[in-house]
């Protein structure tokens, strides 16, 4: 399906097969959110390394 629909602006710019939109400042501040959430929970904590979680990121932390 190559058909888009709506408005990308309030100057009533029609959406394209190729319009890009802005979501990479949303999916930080939902991020935000839920590693608080963590750490509220004390599922995790502000000081752990990140090669904690995911191993083949790092070998070790920086401090």
């Amino acid at each position: 399906m190559h058909e888009s629909y709506g408005y990308k602006n309030l100057s009533f710019d029609p959406i394209t097969y190729d319009t890009q939109f802005l979501s990479a400042s949303i999916q930080t501040f939902i991020t935000g959110i839920i590693i608080e959430h963590l750490i509220d929970e004390q599922r995790l904590k502000r000081t752990d390394c990140v090669a904690r979680y995911i191993p083949h990121i790092a070998t070790e932390c920086i401090k």
